[in-house]
């Protein structure tokens, strides 16, 4: 189970940094050359959702294996 764990939380841990850099990738587009590109502030942000998101799925995973 230890192991299981392990596993799920560093995929978990590529998958927000995968996230937290596209949409960092976004938000310098936007200030670079788009600053009124609302489908890139929108993607930026549900990117961020989605680090926070599995941030708390992490945390989830977590707390159910130390049970």
């Amino acid at each position: 189970m230890k192991a299981l764990k392990t596993i799920g939380v560093i995929a978990i841990a590529i998958g927000n940094l995968i996230f937290g850099y596209s949409s960092y990738l976004c938000f310098e587009a936007i200030s670079e050359s788009h600053p009124k590109s609302s489908i890139l502030w929108f993607l930026g942000v549900l990117l961020i959702i989605a680090v926070i998101y599995n941030t708390k799925q992490m945390i989830k995973l977590i707390k159910a294996t130390e049970r």
